[in-house]
């Protein structure tokens, strides 16, 4: 149908150009497919385990005759593209410079002028386009060219078709013998497509050469991250022992004769801790009874409906939310006491509202707390146990044992937090070697389906990843 345009447009037999552009139809696949499906049978393919050595040898004996033929057909097509290239900027120069004889059409006439400026501008653009003059000098270059240079023909030419149509009524030998020229670039240009296409193994071959060497880069990758990882597992073990000799460490000066003294010194420390707790505990449980007293009482205060003076007012609000610290500043609790008596009266004068049965329990327990012995039960027992604590403590620090003990604990808790440091790094630089890996193991077998398309056999790669 390309071919066909051409004719009607610029006046010249496109039937040669028909059959070379038959070859960018979409149809040009299927045939391909049919012409196999019907053809004879092709032999079974070989298999071949090679090295990459032994690889390139067999490729570059598969394709060196090929490469060398290319580039000679490369520099006779290229040198007649050049020239027809050469002639049609010529031709259209010419046809610039004749001026087209007006018809009686006026209205034709305007749109011939017009077609032809056209004509003039978009055909040179179209010959810039695919200037050949900075290409042929390599293979690969060229056929990008050649692939380019049909498709911008093609395109281009079909897409002013009008403008040509229109010149060619005044200008009918200069824009045939255009014609002519551009015909005879477009079957070049195609024959040498045609050249490339029944060479793939050629540039299959240009696609395998720059696969092995990522192959190489892969392969040393995988080394690379399997020596990192060599490391990090004898840096591991190394951190084991460490740990291990820590632990040691540990339960041999844990054994010995003046550590019973420590431990007996702990024993009584956290017995201690444990009668300050349930000290605690008992003024909780004691204050709770009065709990809600307290509260609604301190409500009363807050709106200034009792009033007390700022020291009352700070000792009401240390014995609801922390008794302990207020008691050593009230050891016998002679301020509380006196607090607690305001509430009793605040709750008989009724500014303190419960109901009958709830007010007769309340009133008991706030006065039993009134007699409460706080500074015997609670204050000097308090006292006493601080005072053994600070002695405990004193008497653990100044055994260097108790001191080696902890250093001791301090270096095994360092080493087993970089032993988790280490066992990450080891896992880390596991995956990173099954990622590395995986990318060699890619690359090698895109690199098989390569080779066995250029050498026509099934081809296995055997590089040895632990050779080196």
């Amino acid at each position: 149908m390309i071919g066909r345009g051409l004719k009607i447009l610029v006046g010249f037999d496109a039937t040669a150009a028909t059959k070379a552009l038959i070859l960018l139809s979409p149809y040009s696949f299927m045939f391909s497919k049919l012409k196999k499906l019907f053809g004879s049978k092709e032999t079974k393919s070989k298999t071949a385990f090679l090295t990459v050595p032994e690889l390139e040898s067999e490729v570059s004996a598969a394709i060196g005759s090929k490469s060398q033929e290319l580039e000679l057909i490369c520099g006779k097509e290229m040198a007649e593209i050049k020239f027809l290239h050469s002639r049609a900027t010529v031709l259209i120069g010419d046809i610039k410079k004749k001026e087209i004889e007006g018809k009686e059409n006026e209205r034709f006439n305007k749109a011939a002028f017009t077609s032809k400026s056209h004509v003039e501008l978009q055909l040179m653009r179209v010959l810039q386009k695919i200037d050949p003059k900075e290409h042929g000098m390599q293979i690969l270059d060229t056929r990008a060219y050649t692939e380019e240079a049909i498709a911008v023909l093609v395109k281009e030419v079909i897409h002013f078709r009008k403008s040509i149509v229109y010149t060619s009524v005044y200008l009918k030998d200069e824009m045939k013998a255009l014609g002519e020229i551009l015909q005879q670039l477009l079957e070049k240009l195609q024959a040498l497509k045609k050249e490339f296409d029944e060479r793939k193994d050629f540039f299959e071959a240009e696609k395998l050469e720059k696969q092995l060497k990522e192959l190489k880069t892969a392969k040393e990758n995988v080394l690379l991250e399997k020596e990192k990882a060599k490391q990090a597992q004898e840096s591991l073990k190394e951190k084991e022992k460490f740990v291990e000799v820590g632990k040691d460490k540990l339960v041999e000066f844990g054994a010995g004769e003046k550590m019973i003294v420590i431990k007996q010194l702990e024993e009584e420390k956290q017995k201690l801790l444990s009668e300050k707790q349930e000290l605690k505990t008992e003024v909780s449980s004691l204050l709770s009874t009065i709990d809600k007293p307290l509260q609604r009482f301190k409500q009363l205060v807050d709106s200034g409906r009792w009033k007390l003076s700022r020291e009352e007012k700070n000792t009401l609000d240390g014995f609801i939310t922390n008794p302990i610290i207020a008691l050593r500043a009230d050891p016998k609790g002679e301020n509380f006491k006196k607090i607690l008596t305001n509430i009793v009266k605040a709750i008989e004068d009724e500014k303190i509202d419960f109901k009958e049965k709830e007010k007769e329990k309340k009133l008991q327990a706030l006065n039993d707390i009134i007699a409460f012995d706080f500074f015997d039960k609670m204050f000097w027992r308090m006292n006493e146990i601080q005072k053994k604590q600070i002695e405990l403590e004193k008497s653990l620090a100044e055994s260097k044992y108790y001191d080696e003990k902890e250093k001791l604990e301090s270096k095994l808790h360092e080493s087993k937090r970089v032993l988790v440091e280490k066992e990450d790094l080891l896992k880390n630089q596991t995956s990173a070697v099954l990622a590395a890996e995986n990318i060699f193991e890619e690359k090698k077998k895109s690199i098989e389906e390569i080779a066995s398309k250029i050498l026509k056999k099934s081809i296995y790669v055997k590089p040895e990843l632990d050779s080196e």
